[in-house]
């Protein structure tokens, strides 16, 4: 996080304790901060993850709805072609 009092160290220290399971209350204690601080950069930090993984969800989903459209334009294309083929056949008749 930017703004925040914590160095570098610490930060680094608590999120391996929250990556490895441990609690709150309990990094707080290993990584000598206060435990309403330790609780509170879990959630900011577990709030950035979230809307990372949103951005990341959003973005995968563009590109396969626009790689989707252009599938169904060379498709709609190609079967215009054979429909226009049939034609010909029908008006040589």
């Amino acid at each position: 996080m930017r703004k925040g009092r914590l160095s570098g160290a610490k930060q680094s220290k608590l999120i391996e304790h929250f990556v490895a399971g441990t609690t709150a209350r309990c990094a707080a204690e290993l990584v000598v901060v206060n435990r309403k601080t330790a609780a509170y950069y879990f959630q900011r930090l577990c709030e950035i993850i979230a809307h990372q993984l949103e951005r990341d969800f959003t973005r995968s989903l563009a590109v396969r709805l626009r790689s989707m459209s252009l599938i169904l334009v060379v498709f709609v294309e190609a079967n215009a072609v054979e429909v226009q083929q049939a034609r010909s056949r029908y008006l040589a008749c």
